[in-house]
């Protein structure tokens, strides 16, 4: 049904002038209603488009229709593009903040007359004060941004979470894949990947990688980085350089100079070589695979602080069937004071001067007794060792030497006797028979000169 008119009232007889107010206010009271727009256009006119179904408004400069509301009560209209220091849908007490068209299918908000967010199809949602551009092309469906410093809030409960999800699903564990957490009750920051829980933490103590829940030993200063699974597995940690440098790991106790590498463990890759360092200095060195993995020492001794443990030489392989250990545990250069322990009475001594070498279980000795007084037993001449015998086999014995017997006094009472090393003694014989001085002869200015060798 058309109802419009020109509004204007042509003269005429009375009943024609009324029937003509009449058709104009119709026009109006149904808002020039009609399937097409009124013949006659007035500025700010009102237009019920029954084809449209839509009420519109004809603007200021009487040249186009604006739609404002859907004839079935429900709102369309168009607004004017806007800016963001004069938004086009905006509030009585701040002109400049509200809504506007920042460009081609986009909506902007604003703020006291600057931009504080861009919904758009290409560049999705751009946040942050006068934010136009978005992030990266596989992260820019969200970007905040401002010229100073930026950042987002999530506030929970003091017992609860704070929670950044990534999901690739719409149910089940497919909805946080992976994700960051906060949580508030144990102030700890996790980070989940896999669909697994705690493959990072973050705790005031330290950081605890691999999906361990505990921090290591503080006791043992070991919180401040964890790397274990939650069930008993292998884990490891991997520094990767290029070919031409080197991976490092720092102690430091300083943020400059040589403090920040007091010590350090160190693989350089162009030689294939390991280093450790203390007081920034290099101390041990292993060799790679073409120099068989020599290990050089630049300073100080190899030290074992355990008793019984030493080089093993067992790869090494060896003739000896029956060998019973291929553990290198003992080297030391020593003195010790050489006496008789057998032959004499009441003897003391000008000399005592006795030395040693341990290699191992093998002992060489070597002494020199000068007799100053005394009188011999009769029984054979026994001399202390720096250490006891351990292979004695019954009467055989294990060891052996050689002893001068020197009388100073007479130079023809002198000669070379062998050495029998016992548990305790190296005793002295000729051949078979003990040797020994004649019982209650003097063995002032005698002289003693021997040495030999045994297993301590």
């Amino acid at each position: 049904m058309t109802n419009q008119n020109d509004f204007v009232i042509d003269n005429g007889t009375g009943l024609a002038v009324r029937t003509d107010i009449q058709d104009a206010l119709q026009a109006l009271a149904g808002n020039s209603s009609g399937n097409s727009e009124p013949s006659v256009k007035y500025a700010y006119q009102w237009w019920a488009d029954s084809n449209a179904g839509i009420l519109k408004l004809r603007n200021s400069a009487n040249d186009a229709w604006i739609d404002m509301l859907n004839l079935d009560g429900t709102f369309v209209f168009d607004l004017e593009d806007g800016t963001e220091g004069a938004p086009s849908l905006r509030f009585a007490d701040n002109q400049d903040t509200g809504i506007f068209s920042s460009g081609t299918n986009e909506i902007g908000f604003s703020c006291s007359g600057a931009t504080r967010m861009v919904v758009t199809t290409a560049k999705g949602i751009l946040m942050g004060n006068g934010t136009t551009q978005e992030g990266e092309a596989q992260a820019d469906d969200l970007t905040i941004g401002t010229s100073t410093n930026t950042g987002i809030t999530i506030r929970s409960g003091t017992t609860n979470t704070g929670n950044l999800f990534f999901s690739d699903g719409l149910s089940g564990n497919a909805e946080f894949a992976g994700y960051i957490q906060y949580d508030h009750n144990t102030n700890r920051l996790i980070l989940g990947a896999n669909e697994n829980a705690n493959t990072a933490i973050l705790t005031n103590d330290g950081l605890s990688v691999g999906g361990a829940t505990d921090m290591g030993s503080a006791s043992n200063s070991g919180a401040n980085l964890c790397i274990g699974l939650a069930s008993p597995a292998q884990a490891g940690l991997t520094l990767r350089s290029a070919s031409s440098t080197n991976g490092s790991i720092f102690f430091s106790q300083g943020t400059s100079g040589t403090s920040e590498y007091r010590g350090y463990i160190q693989y350089q890759h162009n030689n294939d070589q390991l280093y450790f360092g203390t007081q920034t200095a290099n101390r041990m060195m292993i060799e790679d695979a073409a120099n068989n993995g020599d290990i050089h020492i630049s300073t100080g001794d190899i030290v074992f602080d355990t008793a019984g443990r030493g080089i093993d030489f067992s790869a090494a392989g060896g003739s000896a069937g029956g060998s019973a250990s291929a553990i290198l545990d003992d080297y030391e250069e020593g003195t010790y004071t050489p006496v008789l322990n057998g032959g004499g009475s009441g003897i003391s001594y000008t000399i005592q001067t006795g030395n040693y070498v341990k290699i191992g279980r093998l002992v060489e000795f070597n002494f020199y007794i000068q007799v100053n007084g005394g009188v011999s037993n009769g029984s054979r001449f026994d001399f202390n060792l720096p250490f006891t015998n351990t292979l004695i086999n019954n009467s055989t014995g294990a060891g052996h030497g050689l002893l001068t017997y020197n009388d100073a006094n007479d130079k023809n009472h002198s000669g070379a006797i062998q050495l029998f090393i016992s548990a305790q003694n190296a005793e002295s014989y000729y051949g078979s028979a003990n040797f020994a001085a004649t019982s209650g002869s003097a063995q002032s200015n005698k002289y003693f000169i021997g040495g030999g060798f045994f297993y301590a």
